[in-house]
């Protein structure tokens, strides 16, 4: 039996050597791989984000448009204020994250809407303002 043991203690050492070895893919695979993931992640993604647009465009028409229309700033005194990207880069808002922010608390103005809106209409609301913005489209 202890010649068996000697063998078992001998092959383990082997066997686990083997197991460590590294697995090479053809860079085709690999990239076929990744670019099949990314596929599927933005389709996923991209229903949401289209979804949120559309969601923050109707609550932007709903409750910001009276003074927001088109990107402008329509209360005296505030012109300056605007949704246009150069002015938001300016008092640095051109993020969603600012953009959520100045929703939430409000500012000189414009009254918060934080406990107006739920989080998810205050996210999609402030997405839809950066895309408009980001892409010149006001």
């Amino acid at each position: 039996m202890a010649a068996t043991v000697n063998q078992c203690s001998l092959q383990a050492p082997q066997a686990r050597q083997q197991a460590y070895e590294p697995v090479v893919m053809p860079a085709r695979r690999v990239a076929a791989s990744l670019g099949a993931a990314v596929l599927v992640a933005s389709a996923v993604v991209m229903p949401a984000i289209a979804a949120d647009l559309v969601l923050g465009e109707e609550i932007f028409s709903n409750n910001c448009a009276v003074c927001h229309a088109g990107g402008l700033n329509n209360i005296a005194g505030e012109e300056k204020h605007t949704l246009k990207k150069d002015a938001l880069l300016k008092y640095n808002l051109f993020s969603v994250d600012a953009i959520v922010n100045q929703v939430n608390q409000g500012k000189d103005a414009m009254p918060p809407f934080n406990g107006v809106l739920s989080e998810e209409e205050i996210a999609a609301v402030a997405s839809f303002v950066y895309d408009q913005a980001s892409g010149d489209k006001w």
